[in-house]
């Protein structure tokens, strides 16, 4: 949609955030799962940016660095979203 973004695999560039517990690509639980499809949803408001996370594993700081990356360091309004996965 129009004015709407989405951010891709976010790079992990803090080591201070968790990807927010231990997750299994397998039944048998031998193989981690790096949740490296976690993404957020932003748009361009009038006061900055509006960030919508979703389960946020990569971590608030990285997804938000990275959204300031992909706009050229526009400022950040509001933030929402995440879950206690």
């Amino acid at each position: 949609m129009e004015g709407i973004f989405v951010t891709g695999e976010i790079p992990r560039q803090n080591d201070f955030e968790d990807t927010g517990g231990r997750f299994f690509l397998d039944a048998a639980c031998t193989q981690a799962d790096p949740l490296t499809d976690d993404q957020a949803l932003f748009f361009d408001a009038a006061d900055g940016l509006v960030v919508l996370l979703g389960c946020g594993h990569a971590g608030v700081v990285n997804t938000l660095e990275y959204v300031r990356h992909l706009t050229g360091g526009r400022p950040i309004h509001m933030i929402a979203g995440g879950c206690t996965c």
